[in-house]
C-alpha cells in the first residue's frame, strides 16, 4: 500500500513542483483536493490506507469479546480493564500502521531526491500530519468497534463509512456553493485529519496547496478529536458494564 501510494504521488508532486519531503508526505497521505470530492477516484485514494486498516482492525474488540466473554465478563472491574487494554492496543495499532506507512514512504522520498526544510520546521509539519492522522483513525476505529458492542460489526463499519463519505461530499458542497460557509467544514469530525486543509501546514509546504481554512489549525483538531475519542471511550466503558453475556 505504502509503496503504491508512493509511486502514485510522486507524479502528482513533480506536477506541483514539490520537491520537499514534508510536501511529498502531505499529498501522499494528508491532502484531499477539495475541487476534486465529487469525483470517485480522488476520494477512494484519500481512503485509500484508512479503509485497509478498517479492514483488520474493525473487529479487533468484537472477536476477542465473543472468543472470551466468559472470562473477561466476571466481574465488573475486569471488563473495565480489558475494554481500557483493548482500547490502548488500538492505539498502539493504529499508530505503528502509519509509523510503517511514513517509514516507507519517506524512505522513498529520500531516496528519489526530497529534502526536508529547514530540518525541524519539516519534521514538525510531517510530524503533525502524523498525529492528525493517527487521531483520526483511532478515533473512527473506536466508533467501529464501540457500534460492534450493539450491532454486527459488518453493519458498524459500513455505517461509519457512509458517515465518512457524508462528511467529505458535505465539504464538497460548501466549497462549490457555499464558500462564504467554508469554516463549517472545520466543525466536521472526518475532516479534522486532512492535514493540508489545515492553514497552518498548508501555508509551510509552498503553492502545491489550493484549499486551506483560515483559522484552522492543528491544535484545534487534536483537541477536538481528542475530546471525541474520550467521550467514546467514556460511553464504551458504561456500555460494557451493562452489557449481558448470554
Amino acid at each position: 500500500m505504502a509503496v503504491f501510494l508512493g509511486l502514485y504521488y510522486s507524479r502528482w508532486a513533480e506536477m506541483k513542483s514539490c520537491k520537499l519531503l514534508e510536501c511529498f508526505l502531505v499529498l501522499t497521505y494528508g491532502n484531499l483536493e477539495i475541487r476534486d470530492v465529487k469525483y470517485v477516484i480522488p476520494v477512494l485514494f484519500w481512503l485509500a490506507p484508512q479503509t485497509f486498516m478498517f479492514y483488520f482492525l474493525g473487529d479487533y474488540v468484537s472477536n476477542d469479546l465473543e472468543r472470551n466473554a466468559i472470562y473477561i465478563f466476571t466481574r465488573t472491574d475486569r471488563r473495565r480493564s480489558w475494554l481500557i487494554a483493548k482500547i490502548l492496543s488500538l492505539f498502539f495499532y493504529v499508530a505503528l500502521y502509519y509509523f510503517l506507512q511514513f517509514l516507507v514512504v519517506g524512505t522513498m522520498g529520500w531516496i528519489l531526491g526530497y529534502n526536508v526544510l529547514e530540518g525541524l520546521s519539516g519534521i514538525a509539519i510531517i510530524l503533525k500530519e502524523f498525529v492528525l492522522l493517527v487521531l483520526l483513525n483511532y478515533m473512527i476505529i473506536l466508533m467501529i468497534n464501540l457500534l460492534s458492542l450493539s450491532i454486527p460489526v459488518s453493519i458498524s463499519t459500513v455505517s461509519v463509512f457512509v458517515a465518512h463519505l457524508f462528511c467529505l461530499f458535505l465539504s464538497g458542497v460548501v466549497y462549490e456553493f457555499y464558500k462564504g460557509y467554508s469554516e463549517i467544514i472545520k466543525w466536521l469530525p472526518f475532516t479534522q485529519g486532512i492535514a493540508s486543509w489545515h492553514s497552518d501546514i498548508s501555508s509551510r509546504v509552498g503553492g502545491s496547496i489550493l484549499f486551506s481554512i483560515q483559522d484552522f489549525n492543528v491544535a484545534f483538531s487534536v483537541i477536538y478529536m481528542v475530546v471525541l475519542c474520550i467521550a467514546f471511550v467514556y460511553i464504551a466503558l458504561r456500555k460494557v458494564e451493562n452489557l449481558d453475556i448470554l
